[in-house]
């Protein structure tokens, strides 16, 4: 950076893929960094998620921190970002950070992975779902519910209708 004194913006892509575990306590974490790095020479992983290993060009990397308080994180010597870094996320969370990292990316993509027996009723903040049982359904379906009920309601009477709406 000797001589720019206003070197362009980080341009850094994630690609970021969870572990649900078993019994829906935390999650393990691999992020995937790539990209160009122009100002920023220290990334930090922010809470929840408790950096554990970290590979830079497939080369392990020292986690360091710069106080007794802050955040843990990793030194990035070159400009070109080619990052695997794994995490863990403990507790039941509801809500996940986009990236949990101190630095902002242009793009970001997360798969989420659940164990057998799991299945994902909806993701709200997210640009697309795949996959949740929500998104599985259309208008159709749902007018197609409210028809039967409603056709049962008329039959067979309100517990009819409410017991097959349920349904």
């Amino acid at each position: 950076r000797r001589g720019d004194p206003e070197p362009d913006a980080d341009k850094l892509n994630l690609a970021r893929t969870l572990w649900l575990d078993f019994d829906g306590g935390g999650f393990t974490v691999q992020d995937r960094i790539g990209g160009t790095l122009s100002r920023s020479w220290r990334l930090e992983a922010r809470a929840p998620l408790a950096l554990g290993h970290v590979l830079i060009d497939d080369f392990d990397q020292y986690i360091t921190r710069l106080a007794a308080d802050s955040p843990a994180g990793f030194e990035v010597r070159h400009g070109q970002a080619a990052i695997t870094a794994d995490s863990r996320i403990d507790g039941s969370t509801r809500q996940l950070f986009a990236s949990g990292w101190n630095t902002a990316f242009q793009q970001a993509n997360t798969e989420l992975r659940l164990p057998p027996g799991w299945q994902l009723l909806h993701a709200g903040g997210v640009d697309r779902t795949g996959g949740s049982w929500l998104s599985a359904w259309t208008l159709w379906d749902f007018f197609f519910v409210l028809l039967i009920a409603l056709a049962a309601w008329k039959t067979r009477g309100w517990q009819a209708g409410l017991l097959l709406g349920a349904t």
